[in-house]
């Protein structure tokens, strides 16, 4: 919507018949650069169930595991947009004593929050509810890489994981730069994938 209302507002300043720019999403330009299409949520936990089915014993049903599926998308978006290497997080989650350790790669504000929630977790006996929670807990390591493994020998991504091939990209220098200006607009709250594509695109004039 934001880019038909820059369009229309160009048109209006132009005197003459001229070329109006491309008008990229964030999304548009990640999928661009990363060469991956967009995997549907729906397509991603599908995935990520039959991933499941095929790691536990007697798995419930897709339609009561689709909500779980939704909120592992959620978090391994996150962890690939902020760069957070996953088998370090999953790993340290589980051994609070190491979660400062300087290879965790975390930021105090996530420290504290991963003990806060250790901490409270811990607090009481056993339960069901908690050993399921924790067997599950233990799986999203290989959940979370087999997704990207099946999306990305499909040529698709979930939008954290584009982000993170763009990024991956840039650091290896493959990353071939763009033809003609970029203007970047319309941004706050940058994680650090963006943060880091965008001073990328400065560099690159």
């Amino acid at each position: 919507r934001s880019g038909l209302f820059l369009q229309r507002h160009l048109a209006g300043l132009s005197a003459k018949v001229s070329w109006m720019p491309d008008i990229l999403s964030i999304n548009e330009l990640i999928s661009e650069l990363s060469g991956l299409d967009e995997a549907t949520q729906m397509e991603s936990v599908f995935t990520i169930y039959d991933l499941f089915v095929s790691e536990v014993e007697d798995a419930e049903g897709l339609d009561e595991f689709y909500h779980w599926g939704e909120m592992m998308l959620a978090d391994f978006d996150e962890i690939d947009k902020y760069l957070v290497d996953a088998d370090m997080l999953f790993r340290h989650l589980l051994d609070l004593k190491e979660v400062e350790e300087p290879l965790a790669g975390l930021d105090p504000q996530q420290i504290r929050f991963i003990r806060q929630f250790w901490e409270g977790f811990r607090e009481g006996g056993v339960t069901e509810e908690k050993s399921r929670f924790l067997q599950i807990w233990k799986l999203l390591p290989r959940l979370y890489h087999g997704l990207r493994h099946n999306l990305k020998s499909a040529g698709s991504g979930y939008q954290g994981m584009r982000y993170r091939q763009v990024n991956d990209f840039i650091a290896e220098g493959s990353l071939a730069p763009p033809h003609g200006n970029i203007i970047v607009a319309g941004f706050n709250a940058l994680n650090r994938c963006e943060k880091n594509i965008f001073s990328w695109l400065k560099q690159q004039g």
